[in-house]
């Protein structure tokens, strides 16, 4: 029985194997806040449309892709990590990184500041990108530092309901430089202070034994090149 199951999870991983060998397209993830960055600022994501057609795109917050890519149901994914990924059944390419702000609707008292501590908006009501996404795991990096004195007012997957809710004035959120717009002109951005700057990493990650199909292997090196 011990050996059956230590062969089972080899073999579910060859079965995948074989089936990405075969399929007519790779499965690629993109996180949405990653995905309509890519949109807006790399021609080569539009431009190649030719490679798009050999693109099964799942679309999931990072903590999520991550855990799918790990289980071998992802050929590749755009990530994004609030540390350089470091795991040797990956290949990685990091391709920039954002630092996160404190996004606060205009006329919000703290909206003049150059920096934000947490202290400074720990009664706030914080409205949070939710488990899937590394906005969450910053939120509560930060909380840690403050015995847990913030809680958040409300979580979603969802960043333009997020940004909806902060234009109605009903809170304050962490997000990334990328997730900002110039439709969002509305919206106050403010770094945090030094001492508790926190960094968004985005990274390519891809199985080291993938066979991605070469009109999408080159796409994706002609991102952020």
């Amino acid at each position: 029985m011990r050996h059956i199951k230590k062969v089972l999870p080899e073999l579910q991983g060859a079965k995948k194997e074989i089936l990405r060998s075969i399929s007519s397209y790779d499965t690629i993830g993109f996180p949405p806040i990653i995905i309509d960055y890519l949109i807006r600022k790399e021609p080569a994501f539009i431009e190649n449309v030719s490679a798009l057609r050999n693109i099964h795109p799942i679309q999931e917050g990072s903590i999520e892709l991550l855990d799918l890519l790990s289980r071998g149901d992802l050929d590749a994914s755009f990530i994004g990590s609030l540390e350089p990924i470091l795991d040797k059944r990956f290949s990685v390419r990091n391709l920039m990184t954002s630092d996160l702000y404190y996004i606060l609707p205009s006329g919000h008292p703290l909206a003049d500041k150059e920096t934000i501590a947490f202290s400074d908006v720990m009664n706030e009501d914080f409205i949070i990108l939710d488990e899937h996404f590394v906005h969450l795991k910053a939120f509560q990096h930060l909380n840690d530092q403050h015995h847990h004195a913030a809680t958040p007012f409300f979580q979603t997957d969802d960043v333009n309901l997020l940004k909806q809710l902060l234009r109605k004035k009903v809170g304050i959120s962490l997000l990334s430089e990328i997730a900002i717009t110039k439709e969002d002109k509305d919206l106050i951005a403010i770094p945090m202070v030094k001492n508790e700057r926190l960094t968004l990493y985005v990274s390519l990650i891809t199985l080291k034994e993938n066979n991605l199909h070469p009109k999408v292997l080159n796409f994706l090196k002609e991102l952020f090149s």
